[in-house]
C-alpha cells in the first residue's frame, strides 16, 4: 500500500466520496443506512447485523428478546460464504509497520485490526 501522503490523500478521498454519496442520498429523500464492513464481519456481536435487519424491517419485532438472543454464530451460519481474507491487516500487508505509522499519525488509527 501507499504510505505518508498519499496514503492519507487516499482516505481523505474516499471519505468525502462516501459523504457526498450520504448527502445526495439525503438530499433526494432516499432512505439509507451506513454500515461498517469490520463490525459486520471482524465484530463478536451482531450488532451492525440488528441494525441492518431493523432499517429494513426485516427484524423479527415478535420475539422481544431477540437483540440479546442474535449472537454472531447465528449470523455466520446463514452465511452462503466463507471468509477468504485474514482478519488482521498485518497478516495481508506487506508494508503494515509504514501503513499503521501513517495512520496512526494522521488520527486514521480506527482503521487498522
Amino acid at each position: 500500500l501507499p504510505t505518508g501522503k498519499e496514503l492519507v490523500a487516499t482516505i481523505r478521498n474516499a471519505i468525502n466520496i462516501d459523504t457526498m454519496a450520504g448527502d445526495l442520498l439525503s438530499s433526494l429523500g432516499v432512505s439509507h443506512i451506513t454500515v461498517n464492513y469490520e463490525k459486520l464481519y471482524n465484530s463478536k456481536d451482531a450488532k451492525e447485523w440488528i441494525r441492518i435487519l431493523d432499517f429494513l424491517g426485516r427484524s423479527p419485532k415478535h420475539l422481544k428478546t431477540y437483540k440479546k438472543n442474535l449472537k454472531m454464530k447465528n449470523v455466520e451460519r446463514s452465511f452462503a460464504m466463507a471468509a477468504t481474507s485474514p482478519k488482521h491487516h498485518e497478516d495481508s500487508i506487506a508494508n503494515f509497520q509504514e501503513v499503521k505509522e501513517t495512520l496512526l499519525g494522521a488520527g486514521y488509527g480506527h482503521l487498522l485490526h
